[in-house]
């Protein structure tokens, strides 16, 4: 297991933060008091690392819990909510691009794996590479190979990351 995969996530973090901050406006404290208590969620998710994205759910949840009245713990247990959810996502796409970066190993790996084996038992093999047809297809393999290598690092990379 990756130190990636062991690090908590900031999102849900950001997500228990809120919680923390709907709970005490609920036990009746105030929506400044509960931030002074407990911290903006918007500096927490600075130092968390959290991603643009998920801070500015923060923010809009508090401008509006702020702004528009209502049940300002209702309206930061939706933006929890929503910030578990895109974690989930995120989670589940990981777990997909992992997936496709075995395939892509795989696929990569056993071709040349057995043309290597071919090449060192058989005769015939060694000789139709040294033809220039034979070592022709031998290039365009390898570098159909490495281009597909390549293709799914473009695919797959950034979510794996």
């Amino acid at each position: 297991m990756r130190a990636a995969d062991r690090a908590p996530d900031p999102a849900a973090e950001l997500a228990e933060h809120l919680d923390l901050i709907g709970r005490e406006i609920r036990s009746g404290s105030s929506l400044g008091a509960a931030l002074t208590h407990h911290g903006d969620p918007r500096l927490a998710a600075t130092s968390l690392g959290a991603n643009a994205a998920d801070v500015r759910v923060v923010g809009h949840a508090l401008e509006l819990a702020t702004r528009r009245g209502g049940s300002e713990a209702a309206c930061l247990h939706h933006a929890a909510a929503a910030l578990r959810e895109r974690a989930a996502l995120a989670h589940e796409a990981r777990s997909h691009a992992a997936a496709a970066w075995a395939s892509a190993r795989l696929l990569t790996v056993v071709p040349a794996a057995f043309a290597s084996w071919g090449m060192l038992t058989s005769a015939s093999l060694r000789h139709a590479v040294t033809t220039p047809a034979g070592a022709g297809c031998a290039l365009v393999g390898a570098g159909l190979n490495a281009a597909g290598w390549r293709w799914m690092r473009s695919v797959v990379g950034e979510v794996g990351r």
